[in-house]
């Protein structure tokens, strides 16, 4: 239970309220601070402060609109403090509001032009609004006036990374802000060490999708002088992973790993930067990933027979929703409907979460979310299919590690790094089909691409 807050009757109240609300924001108690700057709030609606750090509390419990609101209402009281302006960019950023994110970061320069956030939120919009001349310029301000400014360098990394130039990209791309960490010591690898004799963690970063496209490099890591490779990842991986020959160990937990087995960890997003990855020189053994040979004969009695004739294809449409990106690389269900009225073939659903009873509203798709308890038995299930459509999330890159046809369906805005800007192949997956947005939010002529693509298998 919640202790009963006290009632600040006066400033001293007040501001042991603040300091306690504060305290609570290091530990990153965004629940119990938010309480707290409501209760301030309250008795005081006027005090930028706790304007501000509710509207930071509410960025965290992902209430985005409310957050603006409250940023907007400290910006009046404080219209000349161009980090509120600068943090008011970065919300209306996540929520693809790309103009008033636009005004907001110049409204933070007018303010004061060294404000090293403001240059990188405004780099990091006009890259979104396809504005990359201006976008470099912004990040290299950002840089100069702070060379260590770890998100400036990360957002420009990501500009670099999607025009191919991934040479000048990796160096800025290790210092990404969001990297996971370890609870015992153990030393990292880091860029220009020897791998020779190592044993080395794998830590997993990003998705469940980064883990799996990460680990083509596991070869590599091998003929570099790896003596032992384990990794440490969520449990839905475990069963698709074990049978890997070139891992020594997998862990689901961070208590698990012994660090004295180990000379050095990495994230899984740092193996590209490990072996200098080119864009024109990507390795490609696929498939690396397979399904167990028992659990693809289970899902094959589990499934309706095949059709004669009709191609067996499956669908996901919606990402996990805590993606920050996740509303430009999801579409709704119903955009489905003419894929499904004109392509001749049995359509089953992989859809799996809240999302999956979607699938009830268009009866030609087969849910098989029932048999998706981990990511071993998704393989199973796309075994039994000819090709795979969905938006880029988890699945994409199984049945590319997998090496099953797939139709990639990408946002104009905000494409993943690794899929480039224009291209319709990728050298990460030979069999995956790149289907664009010609314009924001234009999931038609995606699907159209895709449709196209399905009648050349």
């Amino acid at each position: 239970m919640q202790p009963e807050l006290p009632t600040p009757n006066d400033a001293t109240a007040l501001a042991a309220l603040h300091t306690e609300a504060e305290a609570l924001l290091s530990r990153q108690q965004w629940q119990a601070a938010d309480k707290l700057y409501q209760q301030i709030l309250s008795h005081s609606p006027q005090d930028a402060v706790a304007l501000c750090n509710r509207a930071y509390s509410l960025e965290h419990l992902q209430q985005l609109p409310a957050a603006v609101e409250h940023y907007r209402h400290a910006l009046q009281l404080m219209p000349e403090e161009a980090r509120i302006a600068s943090n008011l960019a970065a919300v209306l950023i996540r929520l693809g509001q790309w103009q008033q994110a636009e005004q907001a970061c110049r409204l933070a320069l007018e303010s004061d032009a060294g404000c090293v956030s403001a240059w990188s939120n405004l780099g990091m919009v006009l890259a979104c609004l396809r504005r990359e001349v201006e976008a470099e310029s912004c990040l290299e301000t950002a840089l100069l006036l702070d060379p260590q400014h770890r998100l400036a360098q990360f957002n420009l990394s990501y500009l670099y990374l999607r025009q191919g130039r991934w040479q000048r990209a990796w160096p800025l791309y290790e210092q990404r802000p969001w990297q996971p960490d370890l609870p015992f010591d153990l030393p990292r690898w880091q860029r220009g060490d020897t791998l020779q004799g190592k044993r080395i963690l794998l830590v997993q970063e990003g998705g469940y999708g980064d883990v799996m496209h990460m680990l083509r490099y596991l070869d590599a890591l091998r003929a570099a002088g790896c003596t032992t490779i384990s990794l440490l990842c969520e449990p839905a991986l475990q069963r698709l992973l074990t049978p890997l020959p070139a891992l020594e160990a997998i862990y689901t937990s961070r208590s698990e790993p012994d660090p004295q087995a180990y000379d050095v960890w990495l994230p899984v997003l740092s193996l590209p930067v490990v072996f200098d990855t080119r864009s024109n020189a990507i390795p490609a053994a696929v498939p690396y990933l397979f399904a167990d040979e028992n659990e693809a004969a289970y899902m094959a009695q589990q499934l309706p027979p095949r059709i004669a004739g009709l191609r067996r294809t499956g669908l996901v449409w919606q990402g996990n929703t805590a993606f920050h990106n996740d509303a430009e690389r999801s579409l709704p269900v119903q955009a489905l409907t003419q894929l499904i009225q004109d392509s001749e073939a049995q359509w089953f659903s992989l859809q799996t979460g809240a999302a999956a009873a979607q699938a009830d509203s268009l009866p030609a798709l087969i849910r098989t979310d029932h048999l998706l308890h981990d990511f071993a038995a998704t393989a199973a299930v796309l075994r039994q299919l000819d090709a795979l459509v969905t938006v880029d999330t988890a699945v994409a890159h199984l049945a590319g590690a997998m090496g099953i046809p797939c139709a990639l369906l990408l946002p104009e805005r905000m494409p993943d790094w690794r899929w480039l800007q224009h291209s319709n192949s990728t050298g990460w997956y030979p069999h995956t089909r790149l289907c664009r947005q010609q314009t924001a939010g234009d999931w038609d002529s995606a699907l159209t691409q895709a449709a196209q693509w399905l009648q050349t298998l």
